[in-house]
């Protein structure tokens, strides 16, 4: 923590809104926008690392069930959740042309 940061709040400084950021970033961080989100942000957190978890779980159960390989079943979810499915079905059709017209 920056020298004078630390004496500022040591004092008891009321209402200590912004303060110097670590020598050489040279910029002003605000606390209170951080302090006010903390809570919200670290449940957050916790709740992506969870559904992180689940999504993990539930792709490996429909990758086996399926016979499907896990890392493929893993993009095309991926692709079919984004705004970019067009293009890259585009891209498995090219390559799957690519390995049957020329193959090995």
């Amino acid at each position: 923590m920056h020298a004078e940061t630390q004496t500022a709040r040591d004092s008891g400084t009321p209402g200590l809104e912004m303060q110097q950021a670590p020598a050489g970033s040279g910029s002003i961080l605000k606390l209170d926008p951080i302090k006010d989100a903390i809570v919200h942000l670290v449940q957050l957190h916790r709740e992506s690392r969870e559904a992180a978890a689940e999504f993990s779980e539930a792709l490996e159960g429909a990758a086996t069930r399926s016979g499907a390989s896990l890392s493929t079943l893993r993009r095309f979810v991926v692709a079919r959740s984004g705004d970019k499915f067009v293009e890259k079905k585009i891209e498995v059709e090219q390559l799957a042309f690519l390995f049957e017209g020329i193959g090995e």
